[in-house]
């Protein structure tokens, strides 16, 4: 349980911490609102040990495979989204868009793991 709290909601804000901190010409909100590509990656990333860890193998069963490529399909769909959105200027409704499908991408990895332990 203590990885899953550590994974899901400890090391983003890390990063987003740390992001902000190198990013000297953004402001905290504008750090925020452009994150979401970068907590993809970090999803993508954390989904391959997370999908070979024979716990959540065993805990996912027959449908493993199949979570697998849906849940990757889905990281690099909300990348792209991500992407998309920092590159138009969006109105303010949507201006923490990106960050939120982000945060999606990091909470879907999170609960894989929650339901393969």
């Amino acid at each position: 349980m203590l990885i899953f709290i550590l994974v899901t909601f400890v090391v983003p804000l890390l990063i987003l911490g740390t992001d902000y901190v190198q990013k000297t010409e953004l402001t905290l909100k504008e750090s925020i609102a452009k994150s979401g590509p970068d907590l993809c990656s970090i999803s993508l990333g954390a989904s391959v040990p997370i999908f070979l860890d024979p716990r959540v193998r065993t805990g996912l069963g027959e449908q493993g495979p199949v979570v697998e490529i849906i849940g990757i399909l889905l990281i690099f769909l909300f990348r792209g989204l991500c992407v998309r959105f920092n590159r138009d200027v969006l109105p303010d409704h949507l201006r923490y868009a990106g960050g939120i499908l982000g945060i999606g991408s990091v909470f879907f990895v999170g609960a894989i793991m929650a339901v393969g332990y």
